[in-house]
């Protein structure tokens, strides 16, 4: 359960962050420098570009965070945190963004559900058990005080 809530936080900062990236992020043109493949499909994209303020930035974006194939020497739109513009980057064509956080919301579910399901499995019987009489009928009168 502890690895579910791990997952459901970082879904819903990641969540958060994209929101208010797209809410007051800075449209640039950024020309890609390079695209790294990584391994597991972590691969990142290397791009410059100019802010607003005239600082030169080289910055990488998860491919998570870019549209399409990226391409060596291409030139695409792409928006910036001007708080962090070099860490804080990403395609404003992403449309499934979401997908991150889909997942990290079903891996907390899902954890959560495992870890009730083993809690349940678990925990030790309580003393009270069989509410019903010696005699197994279920009715729930004494053997003693029964007529027949």
């Amino acid at each position: 359960m502890l690895a579910g809530t791990g997952f459901l936080v970082m879904s819903v900062d990641d969540f958060v962050h994209v929101r208010k990236l797209r809410g007051h992020g800075v449209e640039v043109n950024a020309l890609v420098h390079g695209v790294d493949h990584g391994s597991r499909g972590q691969g990142a994209v290397i791009v410059g570009f100019t802010t607003r303020k005239g600082a030169q930035v080289r910055a990488r974006i998860g491919f998570h965070r870019w549209s399409g194939e990226p391409v060596y020497g291409q030139t695409k739109t792409l928006i910036y945190d001007p708080d962090d513009p070099q860490g804080t980057v990403m395609d404003p064509d992403v449309r499934f963004e979401h997908i991150i956080h889909v997942l990290g919301g079903l891996a907390a579910i899902l954890s959560f559900t495992g870890g009730v399901v083993v809690w349940r499995k678990t925990r030790p019987q309580s003393a009270g058990g069989d509410r019903r009489g010696s005699g197994g009928s279920g009715d729930g009168i004494s053997p003693e005080l029964r007529t027949t």
